[in-house]
């Protein structure tokens, strides 16, 4: 799945470069920000898309933010903060 969503997304490479003015933003919704395969593949995420228009937020409902370091380009960052 995730081979797919990497293809797809380097397919519309050239159409979104050709939209550079206009940014995305992408939220990411999870439970916590702990370690995890989730959490894992959404640092993977968006450390790889530094060369489309896009900003992305993370949201999440716990305040565990254990790979909060991991990313490489700026996140903004929210805490529901629910137990």
């Amino acid at each position: 799945m995730l081979k797919s969503l990497v293809s797809n997304i380097r397919e519309n490479k050239h159409f979104m470069k050709a939209q550079k003015t206009e940014i995305q933003k992408i939220v990411h919704l999870v439970p916590s920000f702990g370690c995890g395969g989730l959490e894992k593949v959404i640092v993977n995420l968006v450390n790889h898309s530094r060369d489309y228009p896009v900003k992305h937020v993370l949201i999440s409902l716990t305040s565990e933010f254990g790979l909060i370091k991991a990313f490489d380009v700026p996140v903004d960052v929210y805490c529901i903060g629910k137990n």
